[in-house]
């Protein structure tokens, strides 16, 4: 975490020029640590200085979390402390302004809520419960409305409650709520399989809008988390002019939906600035062009941040050797320029124990050696968690350590004695930490063989003749599973350390392969032996799970 004064002397040439541009709009884009937030939080804090006027600003990011992470480092300045009684200034979740707003135009069945994954699990299962009856209405052939459907009309056994929860809130995402926008839509962001044809988009509609209604019948109106943008933007007219700002900012920008961003650019009376980096990008169903939120790029001043602060040059070309095939893969500039630190460390051992056992040994090695230093844990087992079930890394941790989650990332955490972060990757975004641990960097794990599993399942019982709509969606969960990994490596600032266990050593991440094994240290097997198979790894991939 950064403790230190923030400084505008400290800043890089190419933050300085973005902080001084002065056309109305502008993107920031940039790659992980590269401080893409520092630079639009100092476009902010000099708007503050420059405005004589009083001026509304808002200030948007992803979570709660950031939310206090960021008015934590604005506190760092000076200038924020200085010029912030002079504005009104509004830092906080899309969730939270629309909140508000909402509320103020009379609208009902709204619930204070943030962005994270419990939340969002909490809501898909009730969204599921409320979605069933109105499902097996569409599906149980014995039911009236079902024989009414023509056959091609008629929903397959893969258009499941999961398959038709999914849809319905990537239509909400995206603004697809009228029948026509929604037969013409491209489906970007949503998988080739199940396959839909347009016949039984009609059918998919039909119980959107049946589910629609009995929110508001039978669950006295209460809103999906995709609502609150669609209300916003059907009901824009009624937003007296006291509830928009002079400038609005937003972080994480990659994982906005499109219609939380139109939003936002409808609220900015004067200038709309967005930060954002699509490697980073956790949520599939956002997947946006400028052109969909109506932004015209022309209209725009683009600012790239091409060097990365945060992390060691070690970190940084690990990290950005994985490859994306749905994204342009940027060069880092001057990383070998960067600081030099330790070279990353991969390790496997037989038994868990062994595993679990360095871990605690070198938590307590780098505590032993820099008190105050910041540790995360980084796990994927956010689905045990959230049924509050304890992994056995959890359980040993927690016997030897102050365990705390991400919650208390910003808050004072120095009165406690030596904190570990247990967190998934789905919450360590935005976030940092000196050094970062990637438990079960193994191929059940990374990709998460569940998700490769579902999805030849599907196929399988599909029966589909052509490989080409696999090995799309294939290669977007792949493209999402190392967008993960990315994020998770990127955390760390000193030193990353992967560990994984059982089996052979063979049963490393297949991601491993697209690292140079000159960048990484390699315990418990020969990574000479990935080296000849380095130029296969996207074949292997494919392979891998067949």
């Amino acid at each position: 975490m950064k403790n230190s004064k923030m400084d505008f002397e400290k800043l890089s040439e190419e933050q300085k020029n973005i902080i001084g541009k002065e056309k109305v709009h502008m993107l920031i884009n940039g790659v992980a640590g590269n401080g893409k937030s520092t630079t639009l939080l100092y476009k902010m804090i000099k708007i503050m200085m420059s405005e004589k006027k009083r001026q509304k600003m808002l200030y948007i990011t992803f979570d709660n979390i950031l939310v206090s992470d960021t008015k934590r480092r604005a506190l760092m300045s000076p200038e924020f402390i200085e010029y912030k009684d002079c504005h009104d200034i509004n830092i906080c979740t899309f969730h939270s302004i629309a909140y508000e707003i909402l509320s103020k135009i009379g609208f009902k069945g709204l619930q204070k809520m943030d962005s994270n994954i419990d939340t969002i699990g909490k809501l898909n299962d009730s969204i599921y419960a409320k979605l069933y009856s109105v499902w097996e209405k569409y599906t149980n052939e014995q039911s009236d409305t079902y024989k009414e459907l023509k056959e091609d009309e008629r929903l397959s056994s893969f258009h499941d409650v999961n398959f038709l929860r999914d849809e319905i809130l990537w239509m909400k995402a995206n603004g697809y709520i009228k029948k026509e926008d929604y037969l013409k839509s491209k489906r970007n962001g949503r998988p080739n399989a199940p396959k839909v044809l347009e016949s039984q988009m009609n059918t998919i509609y039909n119980i959107f809008l049946e589910h629609e209604e009995k929110k508001t019948t039978k669950y006295n109106e209460n809103m999906d988390l995709e609502d609150y943008a669609l209300k916003l933007f059907e009901n824009f007219s009624y937003i007296s002019k006291e509830n928009f700002f002079d400038y609005v900012f937003v972080d994480e920008a990659q994982d906005m939906q499109v219609m939380q961003l139109r939003v936002l650019a409808k609220l900015a009376k004067k200038s709309i600035i967005i930060a954002g980096d699509l490697k980073e990008r956790i949520f599939e169903k956002n997947v946006h062009s400028y052109e969909r939120l109506g932004f015209h790029i022309e209209d725009w001043q683009v600012g790239s941040l091409t060097k990365i602060f945060r992390s060691t040059k070690e970190i940084a070309k690990l990290a950005n050797s994985l490859k994306f095939t749905d994204i342009e893969n940027k060069t880092i500039a001057d990383i070998e320029n960067m600081v030099n630190g330790d070279r990353p460390e991969i390790r496997y051992y037989r038994y868990r124990k062994d595993e679990i056992l360095f871990l605690i040994d070198k938590i307590k090695d780098i505590h032993m050696k820099e008190k105050g230093a910041t540790i995360a844990v980084i796990h994927r087992e956010e689905k045990k968690v959230l049924k509050g079930q304890k992994t056995i890394i959890q359980a040993q941790l927690e016997a030897e350590f102050n365990l705390i989650g991400v919650k208390n990332y910003s808050k004072n955490i120095k009165k406690r004695k030596n904190p570990i972060f247990y967190i998934d990757i789905y919450s360590a975004k935005g976030l940092e930490f000196d050094y970062v641990f990637i438990v079960d960097f193994d191929k059940e794990h990374y990709p998460l063989k569940e998700k490769i599993d579902a999805l030849c399942e599907h196929y399988k019982k599909q029966n589909v003749a052509s490989n080409d709509y696999y090995d799309k969606d294939f290669g977007n969960i792949i493209n999402e599973e190392k967008r993960l990994l990315y994020l998770a490596i990127t955390r760390a600032k000193k030193n990353v350390f992967f560990l994984y266990s059982g089996g052979n050593e063979k049963n490393s991440s297949p991601f491993i392969k697209e690292f140079d094994m000159n960048d990484y240290e390699a315990y418990g097997f020969n990574k000479e032996d990935d080296a000849e198979e380095k130029s296969k790894a996207e074949k292997n991939l494919l392979n891998l799970f067949s």
